[in-house]
């Protein structure tokens, strides 16, 4: 299932960005929604899919992690029934989420960088992909105090997604922080 947010004011024919936004595990694309709240002041659609349940979280639902799974077809069949049925700008379509959803955003970022214009994982870790198409854009979130995942952790947190996306996108290792990470 997923929860779609149109807006109000949407008139066929004028292509809008098309934002996809994951749960982390146990969660539902509507609790995503109210977690999140990326609407307010963005002109877009957005889509807020919700995870099947898992053999590998038992009683919880979660993101299948690889190609062959559930959940790349399933986002497939999304981005094509939305094109169907929506004007989508194609060049502007985006994936965000939060610890199991920001996996899932690094896997898709991966796996259909061809599709997805960029990517926001937060509080989330690579997953060791390889076989990425083509490149794109990557903002890596992370929290200071996050003991599950890290920001300098070179396995499991944000260095580590760092360390994948650099090459992937031929980037240079040079950095420059935020104009927001002084208050963050």
């Amino acid at each position: 299932t997923y929860r779609l947010s149109v807006p109000t004011d949407y008139v066929p024919g004028q292509a809008l960005p098309l934002v996809f936004v994951f749960n982390g595990v146990g969660g539902t694309g509507p609790q995503a929604q109210q977690g999140f709240q990326v609407e307010t002041g963005h002109r877009a659609i957005f889509i807020y899919p919700t995870a099947l349940p898992n053999s590998q979280t038992p009683g919880q639902i979660a993101w299948d992690f690889s190609l062959t799974g559930v959940d790349v077809p399933y986002f497939d069949a999304l981005v094509t029934y939305l094109e169907s049925n929506y004007c989508i700008d194609t060049n502007r379509i985006f994936a965000l989420g939060a610890s199991s959803g920001a996996i899932m955003s690094n896997m898709l970022g991966c796996f259909r960088g061809d599709v997805l214009r960029a990517i926001a994982p937060s509080s989330g870790m690579d997953w060791k992909q390889s076989g990425c198409k083509g490149d794109v854009a990557v903002m890596v979130i992370c929290g200071a105090q996050d003991t599950f995942n890290p920001c300098d952790d070179a396995t499991n947190g944000a260095a580590s997604e760092t360390a994948v996306w650099v090459p992937q996108n031929k980037c240079t290792t040079t950095t420059t922080p935020s104009p927001i990470s002084n208050i963050c």
